[in-house]
């Protein structure tokens, strides 16, 4: 039977989440579903562990090259036979309803792109906050603020397309939203938590000035907002992202 919803995964160097992630998927309440999990040349016991898995439903793809996780999702799409695209990063997980409650959201109100709330939790899984989505998200807000997480996304490729990932660092998530938005009105957002987002230390995407150089090459070089905008959107985005932290961490 060909699935209807396609999983994406793209795996470097960590063994010790695969078990956790692949089991989340496993274990979801909806069932017609395929992951495709694309090792980007780990170093680790990451490609052994995704072996394991292997199955008519868990597909495995090794890389011949390092090509960073963005680039790895467009092979994951590529390859994707399933009508609705998904992501989890592989030291995430979902809670068992992820796929059934997402799908149920973007089908009964025949959305194209939707997002739900999620859970941060620390190395050991452990609770740290809530991140709640908002009801709806459009092309401008995106440019303020990103409350969409690569975890918890779903979108209709038929609808919309097959939209792949720029050759980025990081930011690489962002610019697919931001490219969904330019051909769609609206992402609509469902707010209850269904994935847990794990929070790394070292992970890059974290470290905020290393990461708003990035985020000006988006609104500079790739949206092309010109420098005053650029600015603007980039004091936006650190503004509203000191708030959103915040808020997530008031009560830890």
């Amino acid at each position: 039977m060909k699935p209807e919803v396609s999983i994406i995964t793209p795996v470097y160097n960590s063994d010790k989440y695969l078990d956790e992630m692949i089991n989340s998927v496993k274990n979801q309440t909806y069932k017609n579903w395929e992951l495709i999990l694309i090792d980007d040349c780990s170093t680790d016991d990451s490609l052994k562990i995704i072996n394991f898995y292997k199955s008519s439903k868990i597909k495995v793809f090794k890389n011949k090259k390092n090509i960073g996780a963005g680039l790895s999702r467009n092979l994951g799409m590529k390859k994707a036979k399933g009508r609705y695209i998904t992501f989890i990063d592989s030291d995430d997980y979902w809670h068992r309803n992820y796929l059934k409650k997402t799908l149920n959201f973007l089908k009964k109100n025949d959305f194209h792109f939707v997002f739900a709330s999620y859970y941060w939790v620390n190395e050991s899984g452990i609770k740290k906050g809530v991140f709640n989505v908002p009801e709806k998200v459009d092309y401008n807000y995106l440019l303020r603020t990103n409350p969409i997480s690569c975890l918890t996304r779903m979108y209709d490729k038929l609808r919309v397309g097959l939209i792949l990932s720029p050759k980025l660092k990081v930011r690489q998530d962002y610019v697919f939203c931001l490219k969904i938005l330019k051909k769609i009105d609206f992402a609509y957002g469902l707010n209850t938590p269904l994935a847990y987002r794990r929070l790394r230390p070292n992970s890059l995407s974290n470290n905020k000035f290393i990461s708003a150089k990035y985020q000006f090459h988006v609104y500079y070089r790739i949206e092309k907002l010109g420098l005053i905008k650029s600015f603007y959107f980039l004091l936006n985005w650190f503004i509203l992202g000191f708030l959103k932290h915040i808020k997530n961490y008031a009560k830890n």
